[in-house]
């Protein structure tokens, strides 16, 4: 993102830590889930939880020797959990991460807008009147029940 074009709130949305901590806040998620299934031992679960961190630095030098980026986060996953770390990832694919993480990014993103436009709202009624406002309040009673505006 260019900065200078860019709320700071909607930045650090794409920033490689948040980024990353989906990519942790997924794989503990997954590892709960398997481990509830009787896939892989609870003290994983533990470990990951306990000790699971990443370094935005280290995972990029990782990334420049395996050129994988779901790969070289998990070995910097990895050297933080230990050996309880081969746990993670088990049965999911790169994309299942990737995919999911753009989901909640978007989310993200969404939500930022919609509390920006609606605290705009009365700065855009004393701007450029009520009918401006009419349609931002039908859009977001729209986007609480649920349902497509068409402007």
């Amino acid at each position: 993102m260019i900065p200078r074009y860019s709320r700071p709130e909607m930045t650090r949305i794409w920033e490689p830590e948040n980024k990353y901590r989906i990519w942790l806040d997924i794989e503990v998620a997954a590892l709960e889930a398997m481990a509830q299934l009787g896939i892989v031992p609870e003290t994983a679960v533990k470990a990951v939880r306990e000790r699971g961190n990443f370094n935005v630095e280290r995972i990029d030098e990782i990334e420049r020797e395996t050129r994988h980026d779901v790969i070289a986060f998990l070995t910097n996953l990895a050297e933080y959990v230990g050996p309880e770390a081969r746990f993670v990832h088990q049965g999911m694919t790169s994309s299942d991460v990737l995919d999911t993480t753009l989901a909640i990014q978007l989310t993200q993103a969404i939500d930022l807008l919609i509390a920006e436009v609606g605290g705009a709202k009365h700065e855009i009624g004393v701007h450029f009147g009520r009918d401006v406002v009419a349609v931002l309040a039908a859009a977001e009673r729209s986007r609480e029940a649920g349902q497509a505006v068409k402007l």
